[in-house]
């Protein structure tokens, strides 16, 4: 795994958008101060989850976004993608590159994508835990990290330990455990208060529920024979009603008959009213008819009495002008006199004129109001009329009423009929698909447990089918895991052999076995078996002589050496066979009584005993120190490496086991291959018998779902007709109920209709004596205007005299020549009034004749209207008999009615309450008319439960409520103990794989970092320390670092140097352990000198095999060491631009040559 790539955009100087590529060689970031190399560092940090602004060199979070410079606007968003080759699959992630991205808006919102896959910051944490890669990780180490790691306090070094041993994920996973232990105390605590007080219900509940079980028992004896009497009541009331509704039937049909014919006579009766109120109105037009004649005729005899007078006057005029012509002195004194006379002529008509005017108007005042009063009464006539017919219609309406409400009755009966039987023919359908759903959940029953059996097969397929998966998974992991160890065997088999190559002894040693010189045999390595355990101890105590040769004889030895000389191939040590003592053999015990024999833990052929016995006689070892005759060798030594030639041969041993172990698990690799091909072979077997009995299942389910719903169609038709039996029956009881009040209504109408009709044969009659009145005022009225009229004209005539004479008095002198033409005037007023006469005389003739047809009429009309009055008279008798026996029957169907009613109340009441407590009374009668009813036993029933007060009916049901509820939550208890319990257990495993580890990791640890500090200091002492050994999940660590020569106190007191190289002493120290596929670091030689720089550089070509450098250095050492360089400038003030660089390297005879190709990439 490493990083091929970084991406930003907007992310601080980076403006535009910039990629860097890398490879797993080392890369280096170069540039002038301030130009934004270490931001390339802080893009990488901020993109793998970091979320402290200070550790990113900023204020505040929003720093990071682009803000802008003196030509450029500041950007909204930064963004910065990573990209890793994970085809070692160390991330758990199943792709072979894996980019990881991160935007923030200025806005303030923050985006996280793994493979353009929206996440959770936690997903991108949890992604590279253990990977030395986080944000906590040692893979980025800056010049803030050194200072970190030498003055941190020694519980924050721990965190850096802890990512090496490969137990933050350990320790994420225990702090969830211990929250969901929180969670579970909790849950616990609830669990018991509930209980608590579920136990304190039950226990009082349970006399609650003895009261309620003997309270229903009661109750159920008493409802028992409550229905039993109920029942026997009704059918008595049954017998009783039928042929009481029969005779009530009869009445009520003889009433109808009756009351057609009381309507039929009503009707005829309001016929003569209308005819009767016709002739009233004729009669009254005639009478006003006759009045207007005798008017007419009363004005034209004055008329014509005027016209004589003034005739008679004006030839008097005419007389009297010619005597005034003939004598203009008398006439003046005569006309004088007539004035005198007619004045007082005057004054006299005035006074008679004024009396037949006061005469007039009492007449007409009399004559009129006999005519209002006609009129009123009249008008009181034609109400009482209205309201006749309004009640007419209202009782034609309450009869058609009381005829539908009795035909719907009878058709309510009849639908309910119909209903019950339709109710008794689906009740037995249901009870048909009742069994059939019987049959069928059997059916479903038994497919399911076909179902169920096949699908535990197919499981049981599946789980073996993932279990072989897994083994050969693990054979395959495990195989590969051997190869890879195979693989690293062999290189390092390979290193040794270059090893002894390169070492003149192992040559010399080699060079003469090759040439099979006589008696001389391989060295002593080559005879020597050991274990890797103690091949250090050997190695330390044999030295040298592993690589001895050893000889049969010294004349062997001779030749070899002489051979060496000549050939000057070197030199050779050797051990001669013959000259070995025969030495005992070693004891098993040494001096001190707890040591062990060295040649107890080697292995070698018999021939070579006496070899071995004299090379480890008296030799004893305990731990790593060895005991031999008088010297005793121990401590640390740096030559405790196994001699080339001794490891290799280790090595082969190990590489021959796994070849075996190769074989064997190739070999278990096959049979569980063709043991998972039957498995899916059986696996498809089973899934298509899983498919079949699914479809059978589903089959089953259809047909009962189908029938389910039949019979819930069923119970709705059987709910629909209850309702409507239900609903017809309270609308027969509804129409029967208001059948009385439309009774008792039409009888109030009879009253009305007769009261009316007695008021209006009262008013006939008054209406009959005031005509009579009004003809008399008439005849007096047409007399009283016809003599005011003869004494008005009079009145006027004297006037219009009076004023002739005056004016003719005073204009006499004048006009006495106009006397002649007023004669002549007079003539033809003479005329005038003569033609008057013979007119009105003629029209007074035609009036008389007028009147004469008119007084005959008006006998015709009283002739007819005496005629209808006496009709009206007999039908109202009629109809008076006819209602009394109405009157009669009704009353005797009211009786009856009411007798009726209260036995279908109370049979009601009786089946109402049946209803209400679910019992339908058809259905009963035949099983309760047989039970004996006492009505004491009923009593005593009654008063036994009234005593027993107050009972809570649902104790019972309450009680088994709470005892589940207890059960259940005592289950939940156990559960949530054995929870807490196995959480327990897997925290302690947790922290028992936390210690393992933490203690494994830091012995490595310190071990690599004392070898690392030496090799950097060349010399010096350095140590690790735990601060508590008793407490290795909290222990922190305590860094102990004396450079040659120097002892300090305190490793702050270190100069800046020395602090930077111990750091990276104990960053590589974690690297030897648990190598991070990445390291970055940030300037962390700047405070190095040259040689320290050399040390680093040496030490960073040694991981950069397993390990990727990324390194940002001012140091030219350091950038020569790269294979990349990449340029970080400035081009644009505030704008970061990279220039690239690919070093390769080529070695040439005698020096290195570098060819520098040069790629310059702008973003």
């Amino acid at each position: 795994m490493y990083l091929k790539s970084v991406e930003l955009c907007g992310f601080k100087s980076f403006a535009d958008k910039t990629q860097l590529t890398f490879d797993r060689q080392i890369s280096a970031v170069v540039g002038p101060n301030g130009c934004g190399k270490s931001n390339v560092v802080d893009a990488i940090r901020w993109c793998l989850g970091e979320q402290s602004a200070n550790s990113l060199r900023s204020p505040h979070m929003m720093g990071v976004v682009f803000n802008g410079s003196q030509s450029r606007a500041p950007m909204n968003i930064a963004e910065a993608s990573l990209t890793f080759d994970n085809s070692s699959n160390i991330l758990p992630i199943d792709y072979t590159e894996v980019t990881v991205t991160r935007r923030l808006f200025r806005s303030g919102e923050s985006e996280y994508y793994i493979n353009k896959v929206q996440c959770r910051l936690k997903d991108i944490r949890d992604l590279f835990l253990d990977t030395g890669i986080g944000k906590e990780g040692y893979s980025i180490f800056e010049q803030g990290k050194v200072e970190l790691l030498t003055n941190a306090k020694p519980e924050d070094r721990r965190a850096f330990f802890e990512e090496a041993a490969g137990v933050s994920k350990y320790k994420v996973r225990r702090e969830e455990t211990l929250r969901k232990l929180d969670r579970i105390h909790q849950d616990m605590n609830r669990v018991n208060d509930i209980i608590s007080v579920i136990k304190e219900q039950i226990s009082a509940l349970e006399s609650a529920v003895r009261k309620a079980k003997l309270y229903q028992k009661h109750q159920d004896e008493l409802r028992t024979l409550e229905i039993a009497d109920s029942t026997k009541k009704i059918f008595q009331l049954d017998t009783d009603l039928t042929p009481l509704t029969t005779q009530i039937d009869e009445l009520n049909k003889t009433n109808l008959e009756k009351n057609t014919q009381r309507d039929q006579l009503e009707a005829e009766l309001a016929n003569i009213q209308v005819e009767k109120s016709v002739l009233d109105k004729e009669l009254q037009d005639a009478y006003t008819k006759l009045n207007q004649i005798d008017t007419e005729i009363a004005k034209t005899e004055e008329r014509i009495s005027v016209s004589q007078v003034r005739i008679k006057e004006f030839k008097d005029r005419q007389e009297t002008l010619r005597n005034n012509i003939a004598n203009f002195e008398s006439t003046k004194k005569s006309i004088e006199d007539q004035i005198n006379i007619i004045n007082a002529e005057l004054h006299k008509a005035e006074e008679t004129v004024a009396e037949h005017i006061r005469i007039h108007d009492e007449k007409k005042a009399n004559h009129e109001g006999i005519k209002n009063n006609i009129s009123s009464n009249q008008l009181e006539q034609s109400k009482i009329n209205s309201r006749i017919f309004e009640l007419i219609e209202k009782r034609k309406v309450i009869n058609n009423e009381l005829a539908s409400i009795s035909d719907t009755v009878s058709a309510t009966k009849t639908s309910i009929h119909v209903q019950n039987h339709e109710l008794k023919k689906i009740q037995s359908e249901q009870e048909e698909l009742e069994k059939t759903l019987t049959a069928m959940q059997a059916h479903k029953d038994e497919i399911t447990l076909r179902v169920t059996s096949v699908k535990t097969e197919y499981e049981t397929i599946t789980t073996q089918i993932q279990q072989c998966k897994q083994e050969i998974e693990i054979l395959a992991t495990e195989k590969d895991a051997m190869r890879e160890q195979f693989y690293s065997l062999n290189s390092r088999m390979e290193a040794l052999r270059e090893i002894q190559q390169k070492d003149p002894k192992i040559n010399t040693a080699h060079h003469i076995v090759s040439n099979n010189f006589h008696g001389i045999h391989c060295t002593v390595n080559s005879l020597l078996n050991v274990s890797e355990i103690h091949a250090g101890l050997v190695s330390n105590l044999l030295s040298d002589k592993l690589n001895y040769l050893v000889a049969d004889t010294v004349t062997d030895a001779k030749n070899a050496i002489t051979y060496l000389e000549q050939n000057k191939k070197g030199c050779a040590s050797f051990i001669i066979l013959e000259t070995l003592p025969d030495l005992p053999e070693t004891k098993m015990l040494g001096i001190f009584g707890s040591e062990r024999p060295i040649a107890s833990v080697v292995s070698y052929e018999p021939q070579w005993d006496k070899l071995f016995r004299f090379l480890f006689h008296n030799t004893y070892f305990s731990g790593t120190t060895i005991h031999q005759d008088a010297i005793m060798h121990g401590g640390v030594s740096e030559t405790r490496q196994l001699s080339p030639e001794l490891e290799c041969k280790a090595i082969q041993e190990q590489i021959n086991t796994f070849k075996v172990r190769e074989t064997t698990c190739e070999e278990q690799l096959k049979l569980k291959e063709a043991e998972l091909a039957n498995l899916l072979e059986n696996h498809n077997i089973k899934n298509n018998e899983v498919q079949q009995a699914t479809y059978e299942t589903a089959s089953a389910e259809k047909e009962f779902t189908a029938t389910t719903e039949r019979l819930k169609l069923t119970d709705m038709e059987v709910e629909t007709i209850n309702s409507d039996i239900k609903r017809l029956t309270e609308e027969e009881i509804r129409l029967e109920g208001n059948a009385p009040a439309l009774k008792t209504e039409l009888e109030e109408v009879e009253k009305g209709i007769n009261s009316l009709q007695a008021e209006l044969s009262l008013i006939d009659n008054v209406i009959q004596e005031l005509r009579e009145k009004e003809h008399s005022a008439g005849t007096e009225y047409t007399e009283a205007a016809k003599n005011l009229s003869t004494y008005e004209e009079r009145l006027k005539s004297y006037k219009r005299e009076y004023e002739t004479l005056t004016s003719n008095l005073k204009i006499q002198e004048d006009q006495h020549t106009q006397s002649v033409n007023e004669i002549q005037m007079l003539d033809g007023k003479v005329t005038e009034q003569e033609n008057i006469f013979t007119n009105e005389s003629k029209n007074i003739d035609t009036m008389y004749e007028t009147r004469r047809d008119a007084d005959k009429k008006i006998e015709d009309l009283q002739a007819k209207y005496n005629q209808i009055y006496l009709k009206v008279e007999h039908k109202q008798g009629q109809l008076s008999t006819l209602r009394t026996e109405l009157n009669a029957l009704s009353q005797q169907i009211h009786e009856l009615q009411i007798i009726q009613k209260t036995k279908e109340i109370e049979r009601q009441n009786l089946e109402k309450s049946l209803m209400d407590s679910g019992i339908d009374y058809n259905s009963i009668k035949d099983n309760y008319l047989n039970i004996e009813v006492d009505p004491e036993e009923i009593t005593r029933l009654r008063r036994r439960i009234d005593s027993m007060g107050p009972v809570n009916l649902t104790a019972q049901e309450q009680y088994t409520d709470l005892e589940k509820r207890y059960t259940f939550l005592t289950q939940q208890q156990q559960d949530l103990s054995k929870a807490e319990e196995d959480i327990r257990s897997a925290i302690t495993k947790i922290n028992t794989s936390i210690q393992q580890s933490f203690h494994e990791t830091f012995d490595k640890v310190r071990e690599n970092f004392k070898q690392i500090f030496n090799q950097l200091f060349e010399g010096g002492e350095a140590d690790l320390s735990l601060t508590d050994e008793n407490n290795l999940l909290e222990s922190g660590i305590e860094i102990f670092a004396q450079p040659q020569g120097k002892k300090l106190q305190s490793i702050t007191l270190l100069s800046g140097g020395e602090k930077a190289l111990t750091a990276i002493a104990l960053l590589f120290s974690f690297f030897m352990v648990k190598p991070s596929p990445i390291c970055i670091l940030d300037e962390v030689d700047a405070p190095l000198d040259e040689s320290n720089v050399t040390r680093f550089i040496n030490i960073i070509k040694t991981f950069s095999s397993k390990s990727q450098f990324l390194m940002i250095t001012h140091n030219k050492k350091s950038m020569e060491a790269a294979d990349i360089l990449y340029g970080v400038t400035m081009e644009e003030y505030g704008i970061s631009n990279i220039i690239s660089i690919r070093l390769s390297k080529q070695e040439v005879p005698g020096l290195i040559s570098e060819k520098l190709s040069e790629e310059t990439v702008k973003a």
